[in-house]
């Protein structure tokens, strides 16, 4: 069962870096110590209403090593015996041989602090946007995903208030979106208890924060900040914000790990 794994982890590797290519994904990569599947969210139903753009994102939360390109395949992710397995692989191949390309843009949350877990990740994703959502010196994964980012064609977003300056200095020759708290960013995001102030070169808006649910100024910042390199007016992001509501499945998560701290 062993080598069975090993060999399962290897085709699901070369199957997603393949998927990848053939369907011209746009990988938007959200990775941080917090508020990354809030994150998620919004930004697929900010992304999802723009016409032109078909997107996708992974729903599941990740728990294990197959999660990452089981999503990037499009296939349901759970546990499966080896007969479910071998029909799964022969499903992939069939589909990525004989069928059609489906050009899209995928959204994925990513995160983990297992070394083996984040070089096998790291071998196939290669994001086009990468949003470093907030910085913890624990998470591995994202001085990885830094690294695997094209320094001609993929770009960073990246909250200049919390970065560590041992991975800002990894950033020096990539194209790169600021959002902070300080003017200097190329999004600034400011807070009071009123309402939560955007400004973006000649664009600004205000939303006030009762109309806002289950984010922080700085979630929204980076959400922002990406749909603002896809070219979606600020406008349009501040009007799905405000009509955002946090799914079911993410809320009865939220109040278990609520529940767990107060244990």
């Amino acid at each position: 069962m062993f080598l069975f794994r090993i060999y399962l982890r290897l085709q699901l590797k070369i199957l997603a870096k393949l998927a990848i290519r053939k369907h011209k994904m746009e990988l938007i990569v959200i990775s941080g110590w917090y508020g990354t599947e809030v994150a998620k969210e919004l930004l697929y139903d900010v992304i999802s209403k723009q016409n032109g753009i078909k997107v996708r994102r992974n729903i599941k939360e990740v728990w294990w090593d197959f999660t990452i390109p089981l999503s990037i395949l499009g296939y349901r992710d759970r546990k499966r015996n080896f007969i479910e397995w071998w029909w799964l692989l022969t499903r992939a191949w069939t589909y990525l041989i004989l069928g059609p390309s489906n050009p899209h843009t995928l959204i994925l949350s990513v995160d983990s602090n297992v070394e083996s877990i984040v070089k096998y990740w790291g071998s196939f994703i290669k994001p086009d946007i990468l949003l470093v959502l907030n910085d913890n010196e624990d998470k591995l994964i994202i001085e990885k995903l830094i690294k695997n980012v094209d320094k001609e064609k993929g770009m960073i977003i990246y909250n200049d208030d919390t970065l560590r300056k041992s991975l800002k200095k990894l950033l020096k020759k990539h194209s790169t979106f600021t959002y902070g708290r300080d003017k200097g960013n190329d999004l600034v995001v400011k807070q009071n208890k009123q309402s939560i102030e955007m400004k973006y070169k000649k664009s600004q808006i205000k939303i006030n924060t009762k109309n806002l649910r289950g984010f922080s100024d700085l979630i929204l910042g980076g959400i922002t900040a990406t749909a603002l390199s896809l070219e979606i007016n600020i406008e349009d992001i501040g009007f799905e914000a405000v009509k955002f509501q946090i799914p079911t499945r993410l809320l009865a998560k939220i109040k278990s790990n609520l529940i767990e701290d107060k244990l």
